[in-house]
C-alpha cells in the first residue's frame, strides 16, 4: 500500500510538472513568434539560392517567359508559394511579390558584385509596443571582397498566430 502511494504522488506529481513546464517553448506565443521570425529571415536572405539567380536573370532581361516555359508571373506565384506560403500569410506574399521582395535586395547585390552571402546572426526581439512585431537586425558574414553587406540590415515583422502557428502578416525595412 505504502508503494502505491508513493507511486501515486510520484505520477501526480510528474503529470503536474508536465503540464507546467512541459510544453513551454511550443505553446508560448513570443517564443513561436521569434522561431518564425528567424525561419522567415533565413528564407528571405537566401542569397546564394541558385534558383534566386535565375529570377535576378530574368527580372534583368524583361522576360515575359522563364527558361522552363512558364510565364513570369504563374512562376513567380509558385516560388512564393513553395518558399513562403507555410510561414507567411497569403496577404503578406502579395505585398511581397508586389514589391519584389526578397529579389530587390538579390538585384541590389548583384550589381554590386555579390554573388553570395551567408547571414551570421539574426537577432529577434519582440518589441514592447506590441507583441506581435518583431524587431529584426540581420547580420551577414563579412567579406572583404564585397563590402555592400557590411552593415546590418533592420527592420520589423508583424506575426500573428493562426491556428496553432505562427505566421509573418508583413514585412517592413528600416
Amino acid at each position: 500500500m505504502r508503494q502505491q502511494k508513493k507511486l501515486a504522488v510520484i505520477l501526480l506529481t510528474a503529470a503536474m510538472a508536465l503540464a507546467l513546464f512541459g510544453c513551454g517553448k511550443k505553446d508560448d506565443p513570443k517564443a513561436m513568434r521569434l522561431d518564425a521570425a528567424e525561419e522567415f529571415l533565413e528564407e528571405f536572405f537566401d542569397f546564394d539560392d541558385e534558383e534566386r539567380s535565375e529570377w535576378v536573370e530574368a527580372f534583368r532581361s524583361d522576360a515575359d517567359v522563364t527558361a522552363s516555359g512558364e510565364t513570369l508571373e504563374d512562376a513567380l506565384s509558385k516560388f512564393y508559394q513553395d518558399a513562403y506560403g507555410e510561414i507567411a500569410t497569403e496577404e503578406c506574399i502579395d505585398a511581397m511579390s508586389a514589391d519584389r521582395y526578397p529579389f530587390k535586395f538579390d538585384l541590389q547585390l548583384a550589381d554590386e558584385g555579390v554573388t553570395d552571402a551567408s547571414i551570421a546572426r539574426a537577432n529577434c526581439h519582440v518589441t514592447d509596443s506590441s507583441d506581435d512585431t518583431v524587431s529584426f537586425e540581420v547580420t551577414f558574414l563579412p567579406d572583404e571582397a564585397n563590402t555592400a553587406l557590411n552593415a546590418p540590415l533592420k527592420g520589423e515583422l508583424v506575426i500573428e498566430i493562426e491556428n496553432g502557428k505562427a505566421v509573418v502578416t508583413s514585412i517592413r525595412f528600416f
